[in-house]
């Protein structure tokens, strides 16, 4: 048996996947063994359940168009408004929709010109998974 070789490090990295695959590349270039191989110890993945967003309208009103939201208990989500359903026309409403332990949320779009009837269409969006509207 060789000399026990006590430097070492852990590396530790969240994310959220975007599909099913995922690819550890280990290139030695910062290692402190003389042969520069990399050792990965241990790895752990979790599935967690995905839980879809939805989004419905409750009333529209003076003050705004009120809707009802479910998603993941405690997940964070944003509410976009688009005029129309063409690519890259989406906007940010509001950026801090919270689902409650229930998962449900309620949130209202307050921009006047965003209440008249059929005027355009809304989405809940997952920053994590999509940063930007």
């Amino acid at each position: 048996q060789g000399p026990v070789v006590t430097q070492g490090a852990m590396v530790s990295y969240e994310f959220t996947a975007h599909d099913s695959v995922l690819r550890i590349e280990l290139d030695g270039a910062d290692t402190f063994a003389p042969d520069k191989n990399p050792i990965l110890a241990g790895l752990t993945l979790e599935s967690l359940p995905i839980i879809p967003a939805s989004l419905n309208i409750v009333t529209v009103t003076s003050s705004g168009v009120n809707f009802t939201a479910t998603g993941t208990p405690g997940g964070v989500y944003a509410l976009d408004y688009s005029p129309a359903l063409s690519a890259g026309t989406w906007s940010e409403v509001n950026d801090n929709v919270t689902m409650n332990a229930s998962g449900s949320a309620a949130v209202t779009d307050a921009i006047p010109a965003h209440r008249t009837p059929g005027s355009g269409f809304w989405r809940l969006r997952n920053p994590a998974v999509r940063p930007n509207p």
